[in-house]
């Protein structure tokens, strides 16, 4: 903010807030009442739309990271922000994609934005644009009259096509954890070049690979964080533990969780550490690395550490 380059609009960063608060949640206890935004949510939209230069009034951030354990309310919050960004935006034949590996993991956040697209149409909030679904591509298009006005929403899968010829307003990459490389961003952020202010969003729960794409980001992105590396046109927010924290004690739960209450419900929350504690070591790296997004090595164990090493005994070195 002190930069003299930037300006923080306010109107702007409302305007985004109002406009997905009168969304409905598409589903669980939720479904069908009006979008409760969280905190973290609100500041994540507010400096996304808010922060401009002050020369072209165009949005500073090109790319963001949010990285945030699941259930934690993000595939909702990228499906609703696709929404606005295709049909609310005002960029002419945007172009906004859900992308992942697999076609039904590019169908969460898309699934998300047909939802609330229904309930618009349903409510009659769309005066100005109709938006279809055809099924067989998943895609939600605006119309004009009877002709499309070139804006979409579409899934798509890499495993069943190409990123070649897209011209993205917005991409929304989810579970980046499970990608085999960096192709996917790359392809899309060097595709959006001749948009005026696109946005390549990754929103993802950590993984087991601590030597793949994700977790090479999240190192560049740290020190972006930290000050050592300047790209104001990056966002990053990582909800996570600090390395010395216990991860289990309640009070460093929210950390990961910074909705947690709503999303995830403390109870949830609890339900799932009894069953991780009963279960056994396999399912405790998944409760930590899901449901605390705190990074493991691996998703599988035989025995857990400090069981082993009380089996320690002493020994003579003869013997």
């Amino acid at each position: 903010m002190e930069d003299p380059q930037y300006n923080f609009d306010e109107n702007e960063a409302n305007w985004a807030i109002n406009v997905i608060a009168s969304f409905k949640h598409t589903k669980g206890d939720y479904k069908g009442k009006p979008f409760q935004l969280m905190d973290w949510q609100k500041f994540f939209l507010a400096y996304i739309f808010g922060l401009k230069y002050k020369e072209s009034g165009m949005r500073v951030t090109r790319k963001v990271l949010l990285c945030i354990s699941k259930k934690g309310g993000k595939s909702e919050l990228a499906g609703a922000i696709a929404v606005l960004m295709a049909f609310y935006d005002g960029e002419q034949a945007a172009e906004v994609y859900s992308v992942a590996n697999k076609k039904d993991q590019a169908l969460y956040c898309w699934n998300s934005g047909k939802v609330m697209v229904d309930y618009i149409k349903s409510d009659d909030k769309l005066p100005d644009v109709r938006v279809y679904n055809s099924q067989q591509n998943y895609e939600l298009v605006s119309k004009l009259g009877d002709e499309p006005d070139g804006s979409f929403f579409r899934a798509i899968a890499t495993d069943s096509g190409t990123l070649d010829g897209v011209f993205p307003h917005l991409s929304c990459v989810d579970e980046y954890h499970e990608a085999r490389d960096t192709s996917i961003p790359d392809n899309l952020e060097s595709g959006s070049v001749g948009r005026s202010q696109p946005l390549l969003m990754i929103t993802t729960t950590r993984g087991f690979n601590i030597h793949g794409p994700l977790w090479q980001l999240e190192q560049r992105y740290i020190k972006i964080l930290e000050g050592s590396i300047e790209n104001d046109e990056v966002f990053p927010l990582i909800f996570s533990m600090d390395d010395e924290d216990d991860w289990e004690d309640e009070k460093n739960w929210e950390k990961s969780n910074p909705g947690i209450g709503q999303a995830p419900s403390w109870e949830g929350l609890r339900s799932q550490y009894k069953t991780a504690k009963t279960e056994g070591a396999t399912r405790m790296t998944s409760f930590i690395t899901k449901n605390l997004n705190r990074w493991q090595k691996t998703n599988t164990t035989w025995i857990k550490r400090e069981d082993y090493m009380q089996a320690g005994t002493d020994f003579d070195e003869k013997d």
